[in-house]
């Protein structure tokens, strides 16, 4: 696995099980027995993500010995969050105007399947909740908005009692080298878990569900590809002079696995590598990537735009001005508040179609492919991650 690295593995067990999935669709073989395997990867990552996260926001935030340059980094990174979330929707919403993918798409008359998830508890209710009243129940729960408060908390602390605070300083950094270790151990499974869930996804859907909403799809993916090389390129470029060329060869390794695990938490530590790798400082890496890996959800943003848009147009329905503002406004808000709730995206789509009038019909039909949608906004995501970060380190260098 060293000589050959581990984002080629990623690659191999990709192409494997697609034409696994795909031979297992076509023979009308199950392949729910394979799917183990992949739930087994995502459960050792979601072991490692809240002491990986803890360890690496408290040992930025303490490295940080100018408070006032950690309350800028936070706030440049936020703006930026913000800015580029904006930009995707509108990016999102104008495409889907102008290519219309659900023109000719006919909603199935049972399409009212019942999804069930938590609603969306509101703007207010969502910061007042970010405040943890019991850190180990929120540590249990995988509640990472409020342990970021925490973790953020505790550096700052940290800073503040200065020399008596050395020792858990120490214990803190040393605590994140074995987290970051033990990730790189669960990583080289990581190719077997890619495999399972990719063959599991292809052989469960296969060409029959994705035809029919091929436009849409295609549309999904190429409007995202597009948002990367139109706005995180030239931002990278003409801020830190990076080439897209050399930051996706960087970003190599994550990509696949998010790619491959819908799973942004999953490519979390690969991710800090390749920020790395790229130059970010180890200080803004530990406390910016696991934030943006919460918060930060422009390739989401841009999903909902355009799916939004694409069931009002199967439903023959023509979204004002007006309702186009609030899609954007609604899913901003949205976006961090459903955080950590399963099936977060469905939850999402619900509450937007409800504020502009879309029929909740139409999820049922979005979400029979959302896995392979997921596929392509989940990577999106990371890559904001790292290139808003390096873009914030840039402008700190230069001060």
């Amino acid at each position: 696995m060293r000589r050959m690295g581990l984002s080629t593995w990623m690659m191999i067990a990709l192409v494997l099980g697609v034409a696994v999935g795909t031979v297992c669709n076509s023979m009308g073989i199950d392949t729910a027995p394979i799917k183990p395997l992949g739930d087994i990867f995502i459960s050792l990552v979601k072991m490692l993500v809240v002491p990986l996260l803890m360890a690496s926001i408290i040992s930025g935030t303490s490295s940080m010995n100018n408070m006032r340059k950690l309350g800028r980094v936070a706030i440049k990174a936020i703006v930026l969050y913000v800015a580029t979330m904006c930009l995707a929707m509108v990016l999102g919403i104008l495409v889907a105007n102008v290519v219309r993918p659900g023109q000719g798409v006919t909603l199935a008359a049972d399409a009212a399947a019942a999804y069930e998830g938590k609603e969306f508890p509101g703007f207010f209710q969502t910061l007042y909740s970010m405040v943890p009243n019991n850190v180990i129940a929120a540590m249990a729960a995988g509640d990472l908005l409020p342990l970021i408060l925490f973790s953020v908390f505790f550096g700052f602390c940290m800073n503040a009692v200065g020399e008596k605070s050395k020792l858990v300083a120490d214990v803190v950094a040393s605590f994140a080298e074995i987290m970051y270790k033990m990730t790189g151990y669960v990583m080289m499974y990581a190719p077997i878990g890619a495999f399972a869930l990719i063959c599991n996804t292809v052989g469960n859907y296969g060409m029959a569900v994705i035809l029919p909403l091929g436009k849409m799809i295609l549309t999904v993916y190429a409007t995202l590809i597009a948002f990367v090389f139109l706005v995180y390129a030239p931002m990278l470029k003409g801020c830190c002079g990076i080439s897209a060329a050399r930051f996706l060869k960087a970003m190599e390794e994550p990509l696949l696995i998010a790619f491959s695990t819908t799973s942004s938490m999953a490519a979390l530590p690969s991710n800090m590598r390749a920020s790395q790798e790229l130059g970010l400082s180890r200080d803004v890496s530990s406390f910016l990537i696991p934030l943006g890996n919460t918060v930060n959800m422009a390739g989401a943003a841009m999903y909902i735009a355009i799916v939004s848009n694409f069931v009002a147009q199967a439903y023959g329905m023509q979204l004002s001005l007006g309702k186009q503002v609030n899609i954007v406004l609604t899913a901003l808000l949205i976006s961090v508040g459903a955080v950590g709730i399963p099936g977060y995206m469905i939850v999402m789509m619900t509450s937007v179609f409800q504020t502009v009038g879309i029929p909740l019909d139409g999820v049922s039909l979005v979400a029979g492919v959302d896995k392979i949608l997921d596929m392509a906004r989940t990577p999106c995501n990371i890559i904001g991650d790292v290139a808003i970060a390096l873009v914030v380190d840039k402008t700190e260098k230069n001060r």
